[in-house]
C-alpha cells in the first residue's frame, strides 16, 4: 500500500473512530437518566451510563493512587506514538492491518482525550447480554478497538495459512 493512500487511510479511520465515539458519549451523557438502566430489545442492549476510572483488566490498581492516572496516559500516549510510526513509516504493509491497527488507535485516541479532558475517566454507556451473560459496560471506542484487535488477528493467521502454503509446495 503506497504511503499516500496508507496515511489517508489512518487519518480517515482515526478521525471517524474519534468523531464516532465522542459524539456518542456526547449524546449517553446529555439524554441517558443517571443512575437508571434502560433496558432494549428484550435486556439484549442495555444503556447504562457510566464513568469509568479504570483501564482493561484494572491493572491500574497494582500502582500507587497518585500514579494511576498519569502512568495509565503516558502508557497509552507512548503506545499510540509507536503504533502510528510503524502505520506510517514502516515498509508498505497490506491494507487489512493497516486498517485494523488504525481501528485500534482510533479507539485508544478517543478514550485517551476523555481521561485527559474528564480528569482520568472514561464515559461507558452500553452493555450486552444473553441469557446468563452479560459484557461489562462499554463504548464505541472499545467497540473499534475490539473490531481492530479481531481484524489484526484474522490477518496474522492469513498470513501464517500463506507462509505455511507456501512452505508445503
Amino acid at each position: 500500500m503506497k504511503t499516500g493512500k496508507r496515511a489517508l487511510l489512518v487519518l480517515f479511520t482515526l478521525l471517524l473512530c474519534v468523531a464516532c465515539d465522542q459524539v456518542t458519549k456526547e449524546l449517553a451523557k446529555s439524554r441517558l437518566p443517571k443512575n437508571k438502566v434502560l433496558s432494549l430489545a428484550a435486556g439484549v442492549v442495555r444503556l447504562d451510563l457510566t464513568e469509568n476510572r479504570g483501564a482493561v483488566l484494572s491493572f491500574e490498581h497494582c500502582l500507587p493512587r497518585p500514579w494511576r492516572g498519569p502512568v495509565l496516559s503516558v502508557t497509552v500516549a507512548l503506545f499510540l506514538g509507536l503504533v502510528m510510526g510503524y502505520l506510517l513509516f514502516s515498509a508498505a504493509p497490506r491494507p487489512l492491518p493497516v486498517t485494523a491497527l488504525s481501528l485500534i488507535c482510533g479507539g485508544t485516541l478517543s478514550n485517551l482525550l476523555d481521561r485527559v479532558v474528564f480528569g482520568g475517566s472514561v464515559i461507558d454507556f452500553l452493555s450486552l447480554g444473553w441469557g446468563g451473560f452479560r459484557t461489562a459496560i462499554f463504548n464505541l471506542a472499545d467497540v473499534a478497538i475490539v473490531t481492530g484487535t479481531v481484524l489484526l488477528g484474522l490477518s496474522l493467521i492469513r498470513t501464517l495459512i500463506s507462509v505455511v502454503s507456501r512452505g508445503i509446495r
